[in-house]
């Protein structure tokens, strides 16, 4: 039977969990949908614990090593659905084709992934996945605002932090399906549309339609430099925010705006020069050491540029005076 993979994106409070379980509960009688959820994979606890340290300044390897569980959480979800033929193989029969989808009920399997997916890097992933298991694969964004977002995590018992939320919201990327091949099963749900009425022609579509294999890898190797140049630009802004508050704590308490104002431009004008190509970063972020003195570098020069900028802005405006 067919399968998919349905990737559901959003912020906390948007609405991604009870739309997951109105799914199960709603289109059990058509598909087999399996709700895979962040919060099943790692803690609550857990999570509170990591924003905790995020907030005081803390690294990306746990989120990154939290995500893999969830993605873990998928894989074996889809094995637990494959038809396991071991002794029951009839002599002189060829074993089931890889990409064939046999699952242990007659109906289409969706995989409904539970998780905020926020970066495009994140998703992709399991578009990756999709081909690698010959599954459909589609996206859904639940296009909450983040004020109303805000409000709802503000009732929940445990809620996210709000500065994780708004952070969250500013480096949202929505899917683009007329810039990328992978995200053209993508649908956009606002908050007063009839979310079923939307995902099932999508879900049909790939059932109908899975991923393409992994022969031609023309489009794996594209998405993976545009992936890889995303990664590299996130680690160089997660060590310039790092940078900014070193340069903020940096001095009397009078002049800490200024110089987080002055230190913020610099880090967004840095980051900007980057991504269009207009300075190239000489060490890869795997090289850690090298890759963050070669960002402190950077930042301590386009600080000192906006400085001499700044100043010269002033010496003009007092001589035209």
């Amino acid at each position: 039977m067919p399968a998919c993979l349905l990737v559901l994106i959003g912020l906390p409070g948007s609405g991604k969990t009870t739309l997951a379980r109105r799914l199960v509960s709603a289109l059990g009688d058509r598909y087999r949908v399996v709700h895979v959820e962040y919060d099943d994979a790692v803690s609550v606890e857990e999570q509170a614990r990591m924003w905790a340290e995020r907030a005081a300044g803390g690294d990306e390897p746990e989120w990154r090593e939290a995500r893999r569980r969830v993605e873990a959480a998928v894989e074996a979800a889809i094995e637990e659905a494959v038809v396991g033929r071991g002794d029951e193989e009839v002599e002189g029969e060829a074993p089931p084709d890889a990409g064939q989808d046999t699952v242990t009920e007659d109906k289409p399997s969706v995989y409904v992934i539970d998780d905020n997916m926020q970066l495009r890097s994140m998703r992709y992933r399991y578009f990756q996945l999709a081909r690698r298991r010959r599954l459909g694969f589609a996206q859904a964004l639940l296009d909450v605002p983040a004020p109303e977002c805000l409000r709802r995590n503000a009732a929940r018992v445990r809620p996210v932090p709000d500065a994780a939320i708004s952070a969250m919201a500013g480096r949202l990327e929505r899917p683009d399906p007329a810039a990328r091949v992978w995200e053209t099963g993508s649908v956009s749900l606002p908050p007063d549309s009839d979310p079923l009425s939307l995902l099932l022609p999508l879900l049909e579509r790939a059932l109908r339609s899975p991923a393409p294999p992994l022969v031609d890898n023309s489009l794996e190797a594209a998405e993976a430099r545009r992936v890889c140049s995303e990664s590299e630009l996130h680690q160089m802004d997660g060590l310039l925010r790092r940078l900014v508050k070193e340069r903020v704590a940096a001095g009397d308490a009078e002049g800490r705006a200024e110089r987080a104002r002055g230190a913020n431009a610099a880090r967004l004008a840095l980051l900007r020069r980057v991504r269009v190509g207009e300075i190239g970063l000489e060490a890869a972020p795997t090289e850690s050491e090298r890759f963050a003195q070669v960002v402190r570098l950077l930042f301590e020069s386009e600080l000192q540029a906006g400085i001499v900028s700044e100043q010269e802005e002033m010496r003009r405006k007092r001589a035209v005076q």
